[in-house]
């Protein structure tokens, strides 16, 4: 027979017993250095090419970034054979600080010749860092046939850029479209963001065409004299630099399946040649040729729901977003016919512009005139949000307690997807009977009267002013003359306007040519507002502008992919002496090349290269004069 065995307490184990040997074991853990937590380290391939043709080399990169970049080893080259042949390896490495925290950045590069035709996939690159593995994403390869007998591009040191090809296609470039959200509320924010993908070299980019947004209330996002900031990304298989180029809110008005018209860019592009023989580096220009292309983003779909008519507030009045009320009055003791202010703050996130005013219900014997209304808009990340500021002015005309009832606004909250209201509560003022009292009816109906009430003493003047004979007659005097001839001054001064107005209107070469010199000052402005080493980008980049900007509105061409060898030849025509011309180009050029420069100019430099493009613009305004 077995026997059941007796209750004993010490056989129990006692909660703070198991978090004891928890704590225990991570502390041993600990002590024999086992890491618990994931390895800081991020790992991506790409190409530098996916489409070649047979011969061609391309490269294909593993990329480490992260604070364990450097505890990844060093993967094996995978075998491509027979597509592609393996021609050797290097690596290189860089540092960085991002919000204190030290990132390193390790790139191995293995490059590879195209042994034959077809598209072939390369496998995806495994790695195990502290006992975690990491994987890359496949890559697919085309390569067309070999036309003729091209030059194989001879093999690059490694942690050096890729030559630019001398032409480009849309792998190379483009422009994409992205929106938050592809389902919202009627006048509820969608977050539309452009962006630019690129593998060469964009030197300026402007829109083309603007995009029709009939159906949209816009706020744009981020301000269009802002620094692009650019990083990088791999998009199927492919390295890019990326650029948000523009971000805008749009609030639809109407339900329904709205379509956003797509933006068109036209780039200026530095395309470097190919070097095929070694005279190829004094007959060619060193700094490459430019070329303009036109890029088009896709058109973009998003849903528009109507709001929904279940649980509407009677007072809603179509605001969408997420909003305060708050209220209060300056005074609440008076004396009748004082002066007293009512401020109402309606702050949220949403079309703060297109906000209705909060409707207010005042008491008989307290006068209210209509509201003088502040707003402040500011975008924070991807949501415009600010203030309207209601400032109402009210006068006590009869002694007592005046009551404001509750203020209400009530609006749709597209997180919740409820209605909400918000309620300012009710708000009284006392005034006492003043020691003047005002006949309601004897009071005019504006601000300047309701201050005019405070003076109850008008001044006797002292001063009699200027007198005069009054047996003079009126011909007689100054100012008959001056006012008789008045208008035919008036009538010839408009005639002059109005022919500089008309010449400005039909001389399209004229009107350019008389801004010319003001755009130049302000753009100069800007550049010397930004003579300092850490500004280079943005210093260089003003004063191309001022120079281009000058020599296209004196000359009437388009300033947008101006050429320097263009620009030379109609300098010429226009009577420019060469030595003029020259100096002008060499300092458009100085300029565009100072502005992607990787090594900081002196202070002392941007200096004296202003006051050289200073001069270089009187020369060419003075010639051209």
């Amino acid at each position: 027979m077995r026997l059941a065995p007796r209750p004993d307490s010490r056989s129990k184990t006692h909660p703070a017993m198991t978090g004891g040997i928890l704590a225990l074991f991570l502390l041993v853990l600990g002590s024999i250095g086992i890491d618990l937590h994931a390895a800081d380290l991020k790992m991506q391939a790409f190409v530098d090419r996916s489409q070649l043709t047979v011969g061609e080399q391309f490269t294909l990169s593993v990329e480490f970034s992260g604070a364990d970049a450097e505890e990844a080893l060093d993967p094996q080259p995978p075998d491509l054979s027979p597509n592609a042949r393996f021609a050797g390896s290097g690596s290189s490495r860089s540092m960085e600080f991002v919000n204190g925290r030290m990132s390193s950045r390790r790139t191995v590069n293995y490059y590879y010749f195209a042994a034959q035709e077809g598209s072939f996939q390369i496998p995806s690159i495994r790695v195990t860092v502290d006992g975690s593995p990491f994987q890359t994403e496949p890559i697919t390869v085309t390569v067309g046939a070999s036309q003729g007998n091209p030059a194989q591009r001879s093999r690059p040191s490694p942690g050096m850029a890729q030559s630019q090809p001398e032409s480009i296609t849309s792998q190379d470039l483009f422009v994409q479209a992205s929106v938050n959200k592809k389902k919202i509320y009627q006048n509820e924010a969608v977050v539309l963001t452009y962006k630019i993908y690129t593998t060469v070299n964009v030197t300026r980019y402007g829109e083309a065409k603007a995009p029709d947004r009939s159906g949209f209330w816009i706020e744009d996002l981020r301000d269009s004299q802002q620094q692009v900031e650019t990083s990088y990304e791999v998009l199927n298989g492919k390295r890019y630099t990326v650029a948000t180029i523009k971000q805008q809110a749009l609030f639809p008005s109407s339900p329904g399946t709205k379509t956003i018209a797509p933006l068109e860019l036209e780039c200026e592009v530095r395309l470097m040649p190919t070097r095929r023989s070694i005279f190829d580096d004094f007959f060619s220009d060193p700094f490459g040729r430019t070329g303009r292309y036109l890029i088009k983003s896709d058109p973009v779909e998003i849903e528009v729901i109507p709001l929904p008519t279940a649980g509407k507030p009677g007072d809603f009045a179509g605001a969408v977003g997420t909003f305060r009320l708050t209220g209060k009055l300056d005074k609440t003791q008076v004396s009748t016919n004082d002066v007293v202010t009512l401020s109402l703050r309606l702050e949220g996130t949403g079309n703060v512009r297109t906000l209705p005013n909060p409707a207010v219900t005042f008491p008989p014997g307290l006068e209210a005139y209509d509201p003088e209304v502040t707003e402040k808009i500011e975008s924070r990340g991807n949501r415009i949000e600010g203030s309207r500021t209601y400032d109402f002015v009210l006068v006590p005309r009869a002694p007592g307690t005046h009551k404001i009832a509750p203020i209400r606004f009530s609006y749709f909250d597209p997180e919740l997807e409820q209605y909400q209201t918000t309620v300012v509560d009710g708000l009284s003022l006392q005034a006492e009977q003043g020691s003047s009292p005002v006949p309601i009816d004897t009071v005019a109906g504006s601000k300047q009267d309701i201050r005019l009430l405070a003076q109850e003493i008008r001044f006797i003047k002292l001063d009699p002013g200027d007198l005069r004979p009054i047996d003079l007659s009126l011909y007689q005097t100054t100012w008959f003359w001056l006012i008789a001839t008045l208008p035919l001054g008036a009538i010839a001064a408009s005639l002059l306007v109005r022919r500089r107005l008309d010449r400005l209107a039909g001389d399209q070469a004229y009107a350019r040519g008389k801004r010319a010199g003001r755009l130049a000052r302000t753009r100069l402005a800007k550049a010397q507002a930004l003579l300092e080493p850490a500004s280079q980008k943005a210093f260089y980049a003003e004063c191309g502008r001022a120079l281009r900007g000058f020599a296209a509105d004196r000359l009437n061409i388009p300033e947008a992919g101006m050429m320097s060898e263009d620009l030379s030849r109609l300098l010429a025509d226009a009577g420019v002496t060469e030595k003029t011309a020259e100096e002008y180009v060499g300092c458009l050029k100085l300029s565009d090349l100072k502005h992607f420069a990787p090594v900081e100019s002196s202070a002392q430099e941007m200096k004296e290269f202003m006051d050289r493009a200073e001069q270089a613009i009187t020369r060419l305004h003075k010639e051209l004069n």
